[in-house]
């Protein structure tokens, strides 16, 4: 970058790609377990402290979906910096071929 020049690495991008869907991966799987989970309480637990778990327990889920959607947004944005950076590439060949380059 300091010389002034755009690097693009398709092999370091799908690497990243990779590594952002394992992350969201992750977090549906974690989603699923703490339903299972607060499901059990739900269904094998009584009393204030049954509640309380699983009240907390919820509040955790929402938030854990409210950050799932947030990494999806992640994994779109570094998606469309691949095909930004692209799309700048051509247009900057486009322009030096048109000047004669």
């Amino acid at each position: 970058m300091a010389s002034g020049k755009i690097s693009y690495d398709a092999g370091q991008h799908k690497a990243l790609e990779a590594e952002l869907k394992k992350i969201g991966d992750n977090f549906e799987d974690l989603i699923t377990e703490l339903g299972n989970l607060q499901s059990s309480v739900d269904d094998n637990l009584e009393g204030e402290a049954a509640t309380s778990l699983s009240s907390e327990i919820a509040s955790l889920l929402s938030k854990l979906e409210t950050e799932n959607t947030n990494w999806s947004t992640v994994s779109t944005n570094a998606n469309n910096v691949e095909k930004l950076i692209k799309e700048a590439d051509n247009k900057a060949k486009q322009t030096v071929e048109g000047s004669g380059g």
